[in-house]
């Protein structure tokens, strides 16, 4: 399991074929679940939130779906201070939530995880989201 956090244009050098631009965001996760499958022999699944556009940063989840099953995949809303609900400002803002997960393991090991994003602006406005 992993928590994950990036520009989903950060993948550069996993572009499809003839794509002399900015790479396909899908395509980049494909490739990278492809060959962590390969490698691993796993099942490899990414859960995202998706506030923001294709290029724009996304907080979620990467993990091994032969190892572990994940219910409850959600926003949490209460870690963006410009939201007032878990319905239509998630994203308020332009802040990013947390994403909830319960990950249940075949041992019968349960995981509460959350995922985060920090503002790393150095304006005020940044400052203040990371109180």
């Amino acid at each position: 399991m992993a928590g994950l956090c990036h520009g989903l244009n950060e993948y550069r050098p996993l572009r499809p074929p003839g794509n002399s631009g900015h790479p396909d965001a899908e395509f980049s996760l494909n490739a990278l679940r492809s060959e962590l499958n390969r490698l691993t022999g796993g099942s490899w699944q990414v859960d995202l939130q998706a506030c923001g556009g294709t290029s724009d940063q996304h907080v979620g989840f990467l993990w091994n779906g032969s190892r572990v099953a994940w219910l409850q995949l959600t926003d949490a809303w209460e870690l963006n201070g410009a939201a007032t609900g878990p319905t239509g400002s998630a994203c308020a803002g332009n802040l990013r939530p947390g994403r909830y997960a319960l990950a249940k393991t075949p041992i019968g090991v349960d995981f509460h995880l959350l995922s985060v994003h920090f503002d790393s602006g150095t304006e005020g406005r940044d400052d203040e989201h990371r109180r």
